[in-house]
């Protein structure tokens, strides 16, 4: 019983880790092309 609930534990870890990690690489490619459509006008 206890090994599902580390299971399930660690794999919502990683679906969080992984989900911070998309939101922060769309924040700074969205950054980026802000940056550069800023700079050419």
């Amino acid at each position: 019983m206890s090994c599902i609930v580390f299971y399930l534990a660690s794999c919502l870890k990683q679906f969080v880790a992984y989900i911070n990690y998309k939101e922060s690489l769309l924040n700074a490619l969205s950054k980026k092309v802000f940056v550069k459509g800023f700079s050419n006008t």
